[in-house]
């Protein structure tokens, strides 16, 4: 019985907080400034589209989402959500069919049908600077590192890795290595390697590495 009551109180209790939060929400106009106040530890919040999620107090929300695409605007509503590994996986989600993650990787991703951990745009990546120890592009198309120079996905790539963090890139076979290499190099990277390896699909793949000096 005392179990019961227990669950009882902590379901109310966070039904209030969700209360409190949305009607904070309606009068500060950014779920972002409201959670940064909020004194629990648990409560998710993500500004997708429009949409404001928050999950119930005590229950941690492994994947905290910040939209950083189209239907956003060029410019987040706010400092960025999103929780904190060594890799950031560029393409990847927890979707079925799309490669296993490590414990400590944090998927990005565009497509939120892809179930990434954050769902935004690495030509605008919604993370801090130097946070990431690596940063992979799973399977991309090689058209967003192509074309201006240096392209935005290179450039932000750069900037969220660590001194001494490490670039891969897997694209298609069909992919300009040189010109991808070239403006690896010009977005700061050195070491620069290019090299064809297996695809998991059958096939080929380019491989490309670099490190952030």
């Amino acid at each position: 019985m005392a179990a019961t009551k227990g669950k009882i109180a902590t379901w109310v209790a966070a039904w209030l907080v969700q209360t409190v939060f949305l009607a904070l929400v309606l009068v500060v106009g950014s779920p972002v400034g409201v959670a940064a106040a909020l004194p629990f530890e648990g409560v998710g919040v993500s500004d997708l589209d429009g949409d404001i999620l928050v999950g119930p107090i005590g229950v941690p929300s492994p994947h905290l989402r910040w939209g950083i695409g189209e239907s956003c605007g060029e410019q987040a509503h706010g400092p960025p959500l999103a929780p904190k590994g060594t890799r950031l996986v560029v393409g990847g989600g927890r979707a079925d069919g799309f490669p296993a993650l490590k414990p400590d990787d944090v998927s990005l991703n565009k497509d939120p049908d892809a179930k990434p951990d954050v769902v935004g745009d690495i030509g605008r990546a919604p993370f801090e600077d130097d946070e990431f120890e690596s940063v992979y592009f799973e399977r991309v198309p090689y058209d967003m590192l192509t074309g201006r120079e240096p392209p935005p996905a290179l450039t932000e790539a750069y900037r969220v890795l660590k001194s001494g963090g490490n670039i891969e890139i897997l694209t298609g076979d069909a992919a300009p290595a040189d010109a991808i290499s070239e403006n690896m190099s010009d977005s700061g990277f050195t070491g620069v390697t290019s090299q064809y390896v297996p695809s998991a699909g059958g096939g080929t793949a380019l491989r490309l590495t670099g490190t952030k000096p």
